[in-house]
């Protein structure tokens, strides 16, 4: 069987999870472009090197004006240090990655990338945010936009412009009791303006996010993945894997079974589900294609047949690529001009990425995690895994002070259990009276009977007939326990809700966050 990297959040306040270290970090940023330049992968007739080449120098100068930035000064030797994540406000565990995403950069006299993953799907548009009392807390999910139909973050508009402008207040209203302005009143008059100006609800989210990325001078430069998959390389990848679908399919299966052989996994749909097999030679491809006419989503299939690609998404869409890799390339382009999005899913966008673009991609607990079944996949199609990752977490907390409690439900529960068993344990010197010291001697004796199938039932009643007497005995104690166990588990649930390290970065105090994550990374600021 073969080993899986376990990652764990640091459980304690202010630790960080970085693997591998900062300066064998730096070592990896330096040896992937000869790594790369090394590998003789060849892509729909395209050398892997030269496709980084073009689409590295692609999507920087993109980047660049997508962020709002002057052109940067890159080119083929230039250091690209690369992170990403949906467009969602997470929690301060992420955006570390943020942060070291530009401190390794200007270590390496490079340049950090973010790719917004906005061809993921918009699942949630609320965020919990703790309300109540330091002795109750409760959780409420408060909202940004009204729900909608899943599409993509990159597809998704905003629904109800007055429950986006409301959140900050609400948010606020909802954490008076434990703290005051908190940054939702801070970034998001940004992100109603990137939300004007776009219509889209992840422009909001990304804006939000950049607000809190000034305080420790980001100079990052941020691009939409759906911008990275419209480039000639990221087609070039797709027709790869796509001519090779029957390859692929066998490639990707055969990862993620390793990886539930090795969690012990029973479930067919986790990590991830198996891609399929249809009739006639139909195969499903780890891409996903919206149509003009098909919307949400559905999954990219392919076969191979009579000297060419047919694809099609099993929704009445289907094309034929011709088998030359130009001519396919060409075909793909003029797809996407009549409105036709392919996109890859999780596993072959880091695969790309790592492959492609990034000098070194900076993964959170999950990503890294799947990601080992990308390494494999990676392995399978193309006789070795891609250039390294590093894993990045942290864990910080809302300042709130939590109710202390002596001792935890688990143990009040075992107190119980003990006091209902054996409550002559508990009994003190003063409450032994003779007929209570009769019950104790019974009991003993019942125990000291050597059990046997024939008197296995008669000793059990003694012992439960005297414990039942002795429980008159300890009502004070037991009294007391239950109290204590209450009290336990409010405690219990006041630390699982007030110190949850899941808190949404827009629920901190204002100014309160960004030092603590600059701190957490030990690299020069500049």
């Amino acid at each position: 069987m073969q080993a899986f990297r376990r990652y764990r959040a640091p459980a304690e306040e202010g630790g960080v999870l970085v693997e591998p270290s900062w300066d064998a970090q730096l070592r990896l940023i330096d040896s992937c472009q000869a790594h790369r330049a090394a590998v003789p992968l060849v892509w729909a007739g395209h050398s892997l090197a030269s496709l980084a080449a073009e689409l590295r120098l692609q999507t920087v100068n993109a980047a660049a004006r997508w962020t709002g930035v002057a052109d940067r000064a890159f080119d083929e030797t230039t250091p690209l240090v690369v992170s990403g994540h949906q467009p969602e406000l997470f929690h301060p565990g992420v955006l570390i990655k943020n942060v070291a995403l530009d401190r390794l950069a200007r270590a390496v006299g490079g340049v950090g990338l973010h790719l917004v993953i906005d061809s993921d799907l918009c699942r949630e548009v609320a965020i919990n945010v703790p309300t109540g009392t330091l002795e109750a807390p409760r959780r409420v999910a408060l909202a940004y936009d009204q729900p909608a139909p899943e599409q993509p973050y990159e597809q998704r508009p905003v629904m109800d412009h007055r429950v986006f402008a409301s959140f900050p207040q609400r948010i606020t209203e909802a954490l008076a009791p434990f703290i005051a302005n908190p940054e939702a009143l801070r970034v998001w008059p940004a992100a109603r303006e990137a939300l004007e100006s776009t219509g889209k609800i992840s422009a909001g989210l990304n804006a939000a996010r950049r607000v809190l990325q000034r305080d420790w001078d980001d100079r990052t430069l941020e691009l939409p993945i759906s911008a990275v998959a419209d480039t000639i390389p990221f087609r070039a990848f797709l027709f790869e894997l796509v001519s090779r679908s029957a390859e692929t399919r066998v490639a990707y299966n055969a990862a993620l079974a390793t990886y539930r052989q090795a969690h012990r996994l029973r479930s067919a749909a986790q990590p991830l589900p198996d891609l399929a097999a249809g009739a006639d030679g139909w195969v499903e491809t780890p891409f996903w294609i919206t149509t003009p006419a098909a919307s949400p989503r559905r999954p990219l299939w392919a076969r191979n047949r009579a000297g060419a690609v047919e694809i099609a998404n099993f929704a009445g869409w289907n094309a034929t690529l011709p088998s030359a890799p130009e001519d396919a390339i060409r075909a793909l382009t003029q797809l996407r001009e009549e409105g036709v999005l392919l996109r890859s899913r999780a596993l072959t966008t880091t695969l790309f990425t790592r492959w492609a673009l990034a000098d070194l991609f900076l993964h959170g607990i999950g990503g890294a995690k799947y990601d080992q079944v990308t390494d494999r996949i990676s392995h399978q199609l193309f006789g070795q895994a891609p250039p390294p990752h590093a894993t990045l977490s942290a864990t910080l907390r809302l300042p709130i002070p939590h109710p202390a409690c002596p001792i935890t439900v688990a143990q009040a529960v075992r107190d119980q259990r003990d006091l209902r068993y054996h409550p002559e344990r508990f009994m003190s010197t003063a409450s032994v009276s003779g007929e209570a010291l009769r019950w104790i001697e019974e009991k003993r004796a019942a125990i000291a009977l050597a059990k046997s199938p024939a008197n296995a039932a008669e000793r059990h009643r003694r012992i439960v007939r005297a414990n039942q007497a002795l429980a008159e005995y300890v009502s004070t104690e037991r009294a007391a326990m239950r109290e204590q166990l209450t009290a336990a588990r409010l405690a219990e649930q006041s630390r699982a809700i007030l110190g949850s390290r899941e808190h949404a970065f827009v629920l901190f105090p204002q100014g309160w966050l960004a030092p603590r994550l600059a701190d957490a990374v030990p690299l020069p600021a500049g």
